[in-house]
């Protein structure tokens, strides 16, 4: 069926370049976290894996993932297949610069309160404009995520202006 595509359409450039950069990007980073992850030191007992465990799987998971990209067959694009408009890139942009400024503001805001508003601006980003859906999925995701990880699971979370109205 992609043969009869391609020979339906040979004006239809078939790159394979995307893919191929996709693929190397996985492939490096995944050697990266895998062999840097064999200098950790060793598992303290037996039921601990060690602090190297996590990034082995990572980087062997997208040393995984790499190699469908780096094999695969390029599909002929579509005749009317369209590049994201600059609005959407735009978009785009500011949810990356939203997830740097979360990061940054994590330590001195708290997560409770970083999380809200990285929440209502990004979900604001996404065209979801409705104010009450805002702040209802806003308050349940934030509190609910700090109540399994801090109160359930004991990872401490920073510390802000909401925690300290918590009991």
């Amino acid at each position: 069926m992609a043969e009869q595509d391609v020979e339906a359409h040979p004006e239809v450039p078939t790159s394979r370049a995307p893919g191929y950069v996709i693929g190397a990007i996985f492939l490096v980073a995944g050697l990266v976290l895998a062999v840097g992850s064999l200098g950790f030191p060793d598992a303290v007992g037996r039921s601990d894996p060690g602090p190297g465990f996590m990034p082995r799987v990572v980087g062997i998971g997208l040393i995984l993932c790499a190699v469908p990209h780096l094999l695969r067959v390029p599909a002929p694009a579509a005749a009317d297949e369209k590049y994201p408009e600059r609005s959407a890139l735009a978009r785009i942009s500011l949810v990356f610069v939203a997830m740097v400024a979360y990061a940054y503001l994590l330590r001195e805001l708290g997560f409770i309160l970083t999380t809200a508003v990285f929440m209502v601006a990004t979900l604001w980003l996404a065209h979801v404009r409705k104010p009450v859906f805002l702040a209802v999925i806003t308050l349940i995701t934030a509190l609910g995520v700090h109540g399994v990880f801090a109160e359930l699971l004991n990872v401490p979370l920073p510390r802000g202006l909401v925690e300290g109205w918590l009991p």
